[in-house]
């Protein structure tokens, strides 16, 4: 059985595999196929013994047999050779088993030679050299490959260009312009190398000569530039004009061409061309150059400059009135500069002219209230403008009449004046002129005021107002009254703050200063502020926290402005609101209730303590710092509530209260009785009419002043006298303070002779006295009493003995028991009133030198001991003679040493 398999490949070549009863073996694979000069190249990189290989090629379009050879395996590569060069073949490679073969993919291939003959023509020509255009003729569809053009002259290789397409441009250089040259041109590839068939002619360009005769003219922006052709060099294939300005600058430019072909000019360019679109007021140079392909010539000038005006635009007309003259401005408009300006007024044509660079020009002969308008026309050498629109009319005024001051006002450096202006009068402006001194300013209509600036400040000034218009200055205003610039305030000083509860008011000081109107307050640090409006002094900020510190500032206000800020304040802080005192020493001077306050130690401080006894309402004040004050003129013989309350900027106080019995004056004896002992005179007094702030009698004996004292309830007492004198005795009941009342008086004689001793006591009031006693009787033991009882003051304290003995460092003196105290008390300075009940305290001031432990007074350091004691008093009513039990209080003070 026979199979067909053939097959037409894409190039037409019948690929045939014929299977007579097997299997064709299969196509050749890794082949490589190559052509080169007349021959092309078949290999394999693999074979099977099995077969055999053979390379075909056939050249396509041809029906002849196709070229075989046989690959060997030795080289696994056979040759075809003696093709036809540039001719395309159809390679492949068969792979035959006996009969059977099969074609592996077919590949079009092409042997080349040496490059066909090169071709050359001139494609340019320049300044000593010339651009071939080179390339070989072949088929249009076959192009034999050249590596390179070489271009010689004579025997001399001048050039080569590498082709890499075609054609290719070579450029032979070097060439004398003058000279003609004959050129042969070769192309080669790597298989050899072909010679154009002959030389050619070629010939260099030189550059053009420069051309001549340049000139310019022109007009509304156009120059039109003329001149002459070259006299040597090559011939121009164009012609350029350019416009410079001043700073070099090139303007615009025009050409003219001419026809080239091949860098020959077939057709020679105009000598002429227009420069377009220039600014007509610019003075422009014009050069030209000439240019071929073999260069540029050198550029050649126009002698003259150029300036292309355009006919002036229509300027502008604008007349005025100064110190009666009529004026004309002129300005010009878009176009060409004008030289001068022409001016015309309608009525009466009367002319004036401008010459630029000047603006305006003065109109003559004007006649007054006449109405003028004008127009102006521009001139330059190009022609005039069109009329320009018809000016503002004018009229010249007569001067107006003398103004009237409306307004004044003063400020910075500056004072403003005002005008009413008037309805009927053609008024321009105000002149205002300021005395001292030659401050002036001008307000030109609408506006009536003007501001006199650079005045000195604190200077009164008087000012007088012109008024004028077109026509002249009015007479003068009389001078006004005095006006005093003022500038910012001065700082103000520094303000004074007093605290409240959560709260601070502010006062400023007085200044004189009447020019401020307001101030405000701020605080350091924070935006809180208040206003102050005079005639107010102070304001008040709220919201404040207690324990944190504030400070404040103060700034002055005036029509002007703000003055700096004044120096900060102390800090201050809120303060919580007080605690009632803990306690109250209360004493007398006989006339008064002296109270002594002793704050809460764990109070905020106190600034005031105010003080206040009912009934009566007498009141006083005590600072922080003395704690004291006095209820001044307080009645006798009275039991008092008096309260304490404690102030200070976070506000008051409880009331603290304490009753306070403030003693009578004592009263006098109701009689006096005389006894004669053989040593003296025994007095005795009748006590009964007594009051029961009376706590003994005192009698005297006069001459000599001898005296006893009978302290209640006792009634008699004994004096030392000379039984040869009369005496005249006088009784005066007296207090525990010393107060004595009015005197009993009562004459007595004695006859014994006496037997002196003295007994030296302490008045409270009237110092160390001596009283004399004769024998230790009754009145003895009583003066003695009396004597011991003056040894205590109930307003200084109790003075220790002087045998005690001295404490030793950190123990209680000697009698400074609390019990000793209490005892001697009741036995001396307070047996009147049969205290019971005792209390004590160590006052805050003497915190630090003493304390109260178990009843005993212990030393903690040198100073001065203060201890408050309170008791109950059995007091007798002289009237009802009842007794009743009140709250009394006094103060022991002794001085420690540790």
């Amino acid at each position: 059985m026979v199979r067909d398999t053939s097959t037409k490949a894409s190039n037409g070549v019948v690929v045939t595999s014929l299977s007579v009863g097997g299997e064709a073996p299969p196509a050749a694979t890794d082949v490589r196929i190559s052509a080169e000069n007349r021959t092309i190249t078949f290999g394999l990189d693999s074979m099977n013994a099995d077969y055999d290989y053979f390379g075909e090629a056939v050249a396509l379009g041809q029906t002849q047999a196709p070229l075989r050879c046989k690959i060997l395996p030795s080289t696994k590569s056979c040759v075809i050779g003696a093709l036809t060069n540039n001719t395309r073949y159809a390679a492949t490679v068969v792979t035959q088993y006996g009969v059977l073969s099969t074609e592996a993919q077919q590949e079009e291939v092409i042997p080349f030679g040496p490059p066909t003959l090169p071709v050359a023509v001139v494609e340019k020509r320049g300044n000593g050299e010339v651009q071939l255009r080179l390339e070989t003729p072949d088929s249009a569809s076959i192009k034999t490959p050249v590596e390179s053009f070489e271009v010689w002259i004579a025997d001399d290789k001048v050039s080569t260009c590498p082709a890499q397409q075609q054609p290719t441009l070579c450029t032979v250089a070097n060439l004398d312009n003058v000279a003609t040259y004959d050129v042969a041109v070769k192309a080669v590839n790597r298989f050899g190398t072909t010679s154009s068939a002959g030389t050619f002619s070629v010939r260099s360009l030189a550059p053009p000569g420069v051309p001549a005769s340049v000139s310019v003219a022109g007009t509304r922006g156009v120059i039109n530039v003329t001149w002459d052709r070259e006299q040597d060099g090559g011939p121009a294939a164009s012609y350029t004009a350019t416009a410079y300005r001043p700073d070099g600058s090139a303007a615009g430019e025009c050409t003219s061409n001419g026809v080239t072909e091949r860098s020959a000019t077939t057709t020679p360019p105009e000598t002429r061309c227009d420069i377009k679109d220039l600014d007509g007021e610019v003075a422009y140079t014009v050069k030209v150059v000439a240019t071929n392909d073999g260069g540029v010539s050198v550029p050649t000038a126009a002698k003259a400059t150029i300036r292309p005006q355009f006919v002036p635009g229509v300027p502008t007309a604008v007349a005025t009135v100064r110190d009666t003259k009529v004026f004309v401005e002129a300005t010009q408009g878009a176009g060409g500069s004008a030289e001068r300006i022409r001016v015309t007024s309608t009525p009466d044509s009367l002319t004036c002219e401008i010459v630029l660079p000047a603006t305006q020009c003065e109109i003559a002969n004007v006649r007054r209230d006449v109405s003028y308008r004008f127009t102006s026309v521009a001139v330059n050498p190009t022609g005039e403008s069109q009329p320009s629109a018809p000016s503002n009319p004018i009229l010249v005024y007569s001067p107006p009449s003398r103004p009237t001051i409306a307004r004044t006002d003063n400020g910075k450096s500056r004072i403003t004046v005002e005008m009413r202006e008037s309805l009927t009068e053609a008024v321009d402006g105000y002149e205002v002129v300021a005395s001292p001194g030659s401050a002036k300013c001008t307000a030109i209509y609408p506006q009536t005021s003007c501001d006199l600036v650079g005045l000195t400040n604190g200077t009164a000034y008087r000012v007088t107002v012109r008024a004028f218009n077109n026509g002249g200055f009015s007479p003068a205003t009389d001078p006004s009254g005095e006006i005093t610039p003022i500038a910012e305030p001065a700082p103000p000083l520094t303000p004074r703050v007093a605290l409240g509860k959560e709260q601070a008011t502010i006062t400023v000081a007085n200044t004189r200063d009447t020019t401020i109107t307001r101030y405000v307050v701020n605080m350091v640090g924070d935006n809180a502020s208040c206003e102050i409006v005079r005639p107010a002094t102070s304001c008040v900020i709220t919201e404040l926290q207690v324990g944190f510190s504030y400070a404040f500032t103060a700034t002055a206000f005036n029509k002007i402005g703000a003055s700096l800020p004044s120096p900060q304040t102390s800090s201050v802080v809120p303060l919580e609101s007080p605690l009632a005192a803990s306690d109250v020493i209360l004493t007398t001077n006989f006339r008064d209730i002296i109270v002594e306050i002793l704050p809460n130690p764990d109070s905020s401080p106190a600034a005031k303590f105010e003080v206040k006894a009912s009934p009566g309402g007498y009141s006083c004040q005590a600072d922080a710092v003395s704690r004291k004050c006095v209820l001044q003129g307080a009645a006798r013989g009275k039991e008092y509530t008096v309260s304490v309350k404690t102030m200070n900027s976070g506000g008051e106080s409880e009331l603290f209260e304490r009753v306070y019995y403030l003693t009578a004056p004592p009263s006098a004896p109701d009689d006096i009785d005389v006894a004669v002992s053989p040593t003296s005179l025994v007095v005795g007094v009748g006590v009964d009419g007594m009051n029961s702030d009376s706590s003994g009698v005192r009698v005297t004996a006069s001459p000599g002043g001898k005296s006893c004292v009978i302290t209640l309830p006792a009634t008699t007492c004994g004096i030392d006298t000379d039984t040869s004198k009369v005496y005249i005795l006088s009784a005066q009941g007296v207090s525990v303070i010393g107060e004595t009342s009015t005197r009993s008086v009562r004459e007595t004689t004695q006859s014994y002779e006496l037997l002196e001793s003295t007994v030296t006591f302490h008045d409270a009031t009237q110092g160390p006295e001596t009283f004399s006693v004769s024998d230790v009787t009754d009145q003895q033991a009583a003066v003695a009493d009396a004597a011991a009882a003056a040894l205590v003051d109930p307003v200084l304290g109790i003075e220790p003995s002087p045998t005690a003995p001295t404490p030793k460092p950190g123990q209680t003196p000697p009698n400074q028991s609390l019990r000793d105290i209490y005892a001697t008390l009741t036995k001396s300075t307070l047996k009147a009133f049969k205290p019971t009940k005792f209390s004590a305290k160590v006052s805050k001031t003497a915190a630090k030198v003493c304390s109260i432990q178990k009843s005993e007074i212990v030393t903690l350091t040198s100073g001065e001991c203060v201890i408050a004691i309170t008791y109950t008093a059995t007091i007798r009513d002289p009237k009802t003679k009842k007794t009743t039990k009140k709250k009394r209080s006094t103060t022991v003070r002794f001085t420690t040493t540790k």
